[in-house]
Parts: C-alpha cells; structure tokens; sequence
C-alpha cells in the first residue's frame, strides 16, 4: 500500500467552470493550470470570465480538500471534516485563523488579483481593460501567475499561524525571506 506521501504526490484534481467552458487542475497543492475551450475566450465580458473562474477555484480547492481527506483515511489515518472541532484549545484557534485567514494573489503584470479566505471562497478581479490588452495565452498565464501567488502566500499565512498559535520556532533566515518577500513592492 502507498504511502499517505505518496498518494499526496499523485493527487490530482480535475474541474470545469459552471458553464463547463473552462478547465482547471490542480495537481500536489500546488502545480496548477487552467485552459479554456476552443473560441470560448473571446466570448467572456469580464465580469462573467470573474464568476466563472472564482467558482472554478471554489469547485477546485473543494475538490483537492476531499482527495485529501480520501488520501488519510486510505492510508489509516482519521480525516477530519472541515468543521470538526479539536479537543486542543492552541489547535482549535488555529484552525480558526486558517479558516478566516485572507491571501491575496497578484499576477506578474498585475492584470489579475485572486483573493480567498481560508481557501474556501475565492474572488477573481480582472483589472478593466484586460481582456481587450491579452490573447488568450497572455491572460492564461495571468490568471496563472496569480493563483500561484496566491498559493505561494497562503503558505507564507499558513506558516505564521503556526509560529502564532502552535509555536513553530522559525530561523531567523525564513524571517528575513519573509519581510523580503513582503517588501517586494508591485504595480
């Protein structure tokens, strides 16, 4: 039998928009791609391409949340619901501060923001203009770039909530990576 590690390299969570236009997937927590059908781009207006990808991150992370309850159990482990309560008091508050913790994303041009809380609700907002300035590829790699980032710093808020409330002792060269990372200044 594989190895909780193991079943966690290889999940991998296939999902399409409410209006089965738009393709995303999401393999090891992390690696993710999106691609859209044949000549459904330039059919979007933005605030319909908005919903449509911030429901495709809901169903997205939704999905990865049950491959990974499935991938613990499956290797003996107990896997908890989303709104079980921890006997630990330091535990329970820092589920509740990841459930409420607020990422958000940026892409590298900044044409793209995604921001969720808790990994449970996402809101994509496209900068006006956009989708008339990108192609397809360009604004694909756009939306990709954020939803990296936005990856990349709920890990950041997910490791200092550990530091908060579970008492994870950081070195000091993770501190000053950090404060770089949040003086990085953007556009």
């Amino acid at each position: 039998m594989p190895s909780l590690a193991e079943m966690l390299s290889r999940l991998t969570v296939k999902v399409t928009s409410p209006d089965n236009r738009i393709g995303g997937s999401l393999r090891q927590g992390s690696d993710f791609t999106v691609r859209f059908r044949p000549d459904a781009f330039t059919d979007y207006d933005q605030y319909a391409l908005e919903h449509q990808l911030s429901r495709l991150l809901d169903s997205l992370w939704q999905a990865h949340r049950t491959g990974t309850r499935q991938a613990v159990t499956a290797a003996g482990g107990e896997a908890f619901d989303d709104d079980h309560v921890h006997w630990d008091a330091q535990r329970r508050r820092y589920h509740d501060a990841l459930r409420e913790l607020k990422v958000l994303g940026r892409s590298g041009r900044n044409h793209v923001r995604v921001r969720t809380i808790g990994m449970r609700t996402f809101t994509v907002a496209i900068k006006p203009g956009s989708l008339a300035a990108l192609d397809e590829g360009q604004f694909r790699d756009e939306f990709t770039s954020a939803v990296h980032d936005m990856i990349a710093q709920q890990q950041w808020g997910v490791i200092d909530l550990k530091v908060t409330h579970l008492g994870l002792s950081v070195p000091k060269l993770f501190t000053t990576i950090r404060i770089a990372d949040n003086l990085h200044v953007r556009k």
